[in-house]
């Protein structure tokens, strides 16, 4: 079974594997994924050497086709196809905080980007990868060994007028360079500079000389020594393509890792990955909806909210949470800082310096005590509370009556006791 060899007539073999069951000795998991180009048929059978057919005999099993880069785990069928992964209906949750996971809200997004490939230039060769990301996706191996600009290579055609505001972003994993760079060019139609990855220094910069990358550009790091780029460019003029390319830096030799590219249109920041098949594709929002906690405690409970704020709006109100009818936390646009008010607005704070920032609050109320948390700081106490009916979390975990406010959210908790003052330090600190 080592030397078997998937042949695809109409289509580019990527990649391909042969894995022994385990707790067998002669049962195998053969899995092939190919680039289709034209409509045909999946053929198994035997073959020789010279794939002629010849006379033999096999057990096959569980056999399944999905779309995309990786096998899927077997999903039994009868009599029509049947969906897996995440299906209609079934939440998306967040792992990165560790063991217990969160609810993964986010915006309706659209990635313009019509291939999960990056197309080979200039004599580059490229491989489906052993490392892998996300859920199981594996990345593509690109070795350059001619000279050339570009080995991986995604150009869009798309309409960018000024003032545009586009998010790429893709992953990338360095392996070698003969001159210690890689770069890495994300653009609207060339109005901004590459990121380079230099192997001397270990980081990413803004040129060849070293300088740091600019706010509008930043890296993720993620497991096996993979890294998300990310570029937030706002079009300086009419535009007609979008660029995303990689190479080693005007060398002949080059390796590295790369795939998943992304652009998001009208879009201050990434979201999770989009994946497309030939099309643009768009995700939905996610839609959590207004819920009543079954185990709701209105003389005692604490909730815990953290975001980004990513810049000051004309104006916003947000109401993340309720008990009754009385709006126990409330942040509210006041410029140049931002509003919280506890109680139904019986006792405010401004945080300073909040706009372009981390935020983590918190509010515990018992008794007739509310404080409120900011940052690791108790910043206010109102002593006037009381409320009756259910604990109630609104729509996706916040209400804003102004869709520009432009929030990131990234936890809202909520605990069905009182915690202590030092509990909600800890918390809240960045």
């Amino acid at each position: 079974m080592t030397n078997v060899t998937a042949v695809k007539s109409g289509g580019g073999t990527i990649g391909q594997s042969i894995e022994l069951v385990l707790g067998t000795t002669d049962w195998y998991r053969c899995s092939l994924v190919i680039n289709v180009t034209s409509s045909g048929n999946l053929l198994i059978k035997p073959l020789n050497s010279s794939n002629q057919d010849v006379t033999g005999t096999m057990y096959i099993q569980d056999a399944m086709i999905n779309q995309g880069l990786a096998a899927y785990p077997y999903i039994e069928t009868t009599t029509a196809p049947v969906a897996g992964g995440i299906l209609e209906d079934m939440p998306r949750l967040d792992y990165s905080n560790g063991s217990c996971p969160a609810l993964l809200l986010e915006p309706q997004r659209t990635n313009i980007v019509s291939s999960m490939l990056f197309p080979s230039l200039n004599s580059a060769t490229y491989i489906l990868s052993s490392t892998k990301i996300g859920d199981g996706m594996p990345m593509q191996h690109f070795t350059k060994t001619a000279f050339g600009q570009y080995a991986g290579h995604i150009l869009n055609n798309q309409s960018i007028s000024s003032g545009d505001v586009i998010a790429f972003s893709m992953f990338f994993k360095p392996i070698s360079a003969q001159n210690n760079f890689h770069k890495i060019q994300m653009s609207i139609q060339d109005q901004d500079s590459p990121i380079y990855y230099d192997y001397s220094r270990d980081g990413f910069f803004n040129d060849v000389s070293g300088t740091p990358l600019p706010s509008n550009k930043y890296v993720e790091e993620y497991a096996n020594g993979v890294y998300r780029i990310v570029h937030i460019q706002t079009s300086t003029a009419s535009a007609t393509r979008i660029n995303l390319n990689i190479d080693a830096y005007y060398n002949t030799t080059s390796q590295f890792l790369c795939g998943y590219a992304q652009v998001e249109q009208d879009a201050t920041y990434p979201t999770s990955y989009i994946p497309t098949y030939g099309v643009s594709q768009t995700r939905l929002r996610d839609a959590q909806a207004e819920l009543t906690t079954p185990n709701g405690n209105v003389s005692e409970g604490t909730i815990f909210y953290e975001f980004d704020k990513a810049q000051a709006p004309t104006s916003y109100d947000i109401v993340p949470f309720k008990v009754g009818t009385n709006r126990i936390l409330r942040i509210s646009q006041y410029n140049p800082n931002m509003r919280f008010s506890i109680n139904e607005n019986a006792t405010s704070y401004n945080e300073s310096n909040s706009y372009n920032s981390h935020i983590k609050v918190a509010v515990s109320y018992s008794s007739s005590s509310v404080k409120l948390f900011i940052n690791g700081v108790l910043r206010a106490t109102d002593t006037t509370y009381s409320a009756s009916g259910n604990v109630i979390i609104p729509a996706n975990g916040l209400q804003a009556t102004n869709i520009g406010c432009s929030l990131e959210s990234k936890q809202l908790t909520y605990f069905p006791t009182a915690l202590t003052d030092s509990e909600c330090i800890e918390l809240t600190t960045i």
